[in-house]
Order: C-alpha cells, then sequence, then structure tokens
C-alpha cells in the first residue's frame, strides 16, 4: 500500500518535469495533478493508519516503512519546493 503511494510521489516529478511544461501556466495543470496526486497519497496513508496496529501485530517493520515512505515525501516536496 504505502509502496503504492510512494509511486505516486515518483511520478509527481515527472509531471513536473515532463507534463507540466506542455502547457500554459494559465491551465494550472500542476495544481490539478498534485491535487489529485495529495488526495490519493492521502487516502492511501489514512487507510495504513487505520489498520496500523493490526499491521505492526504482523510486521513490526512496517513502521520503519512508513517512516522512509514519510521522508520519501518529505524530500519529494523539498526538491519541489512545496510543503503542503
Amino acid at each position: 500500500m504505502l509502496q503504492a503511494a510512494q509511486s505516486l510521489m515518483e511520478e509527481l516529478k515527472l509531471v513536473v518535469q515532463f507534463v507540466v511544461p506542455c502547457f500554459p501556466p494559465d491551465y494550472k495543470v500542476f495544481e490539478l495533478f498534485f491535487k489529485n496526486y495529495k488526495a490519493a497519497v492521502m487516502d492511501k496513508v489514512e487507510n495504513y493508519v487505520e489498520d496500523m496496529e493490526a499491521i505492526l501485530t504482523k510486521d513490526p517493520r512496517s513502521l520503519l516503512l512508513f517512516n522512509a515512505f514519510a521522508e520519501t515525501c518529505h524530500r519529494t516536496l523539498a526538491e519541489m519546493k512545496l510543503e503542503d
């Protein structure tokens, strides 16, 4: 589940690099992608947090994966100069 959210963060970098330049700024393509990617990532994170107790009971290492995911999100947003 977290891997899917992490993949979305990586895809957002590609959107910025290859898709956004293809449209005029007033189309606000980045804002559209960011809004939708953020909703998808937050949905996955919320589901994960809701099931965290059960997940940690099965595999305590999941907490490390979640932390790595959070760091990746923070780093990606910082690289794009976004801190939302």
